[in-house]
């Protein structure tokens, strides 16, 4: 608490700083107040808005907040900027299979496991969204073959 309020003082004496946002950002994400951590992040990004960590950072502060439209892109800009960063290809993935886009996230996990071919985070996340892929045909399929109602969600 003492440190979140000596970086807000910070940040009020300096307030485009780009550390001083990168350091309460961070430190909001670890005490799980993910909307004041976005919007730090937002202000880093206006400041330097080729700075793929705080474009990743304020991606993972939407996953946390539930804004897994706005993480995606906030991903997929930070992926523009650095191609080949193993995490934001993985948040990707993990950001895709709560959004329900299954097939869009195996091809994040399927380009992190070409970068990193034995990381076991990412083989899990391609078994998982797999799974949810070949779930969701089948849910459709069945319900195609009783009546072409439309199908839950699955």
């Amino acid at each position: 608490d003492r440190a979140r309020r000596h970086l807000r003082r910070e940040l009020m004496l300096h307030p485009d700083h780009p550390a001083t946002l990168m350091e309460l950002g961070n430190l909001l994400i670890d005490t799980a107040q993910a909307r004041a951590a976005a919007a730090c992040f937002r202000r880093l990004v206006a400041i330097q808005a080729d700075n793929a960590s705080a474009w990743q950072n304020l991606a993972v502060a939407q996953f946390l907040a539930g804004r897994f439209d706005d993480a995606i892109h906030s991903s997929l800009t930070a992926l523009r900027l650095q191609p080949h960063r193993r995490a934001v290809l993985f948040n990707l993935a993990v950001g895709c299979e709560r959004a329900g886009q299954y097939d869009q996230g195996l091809t994040w996990a399927r380009e992190g496991l070409r970068l990193t071919p034995n990381d076991p985070a990412l083989w899990r996340m391609k078994i998982r969204l797999r799974f949810f892929s070949l779930r969701r045909c089948f849910v459709v399929g069945v319900h195609r073959m009783l009546g072409g109602r439309k199908p839950p969600r699955a």
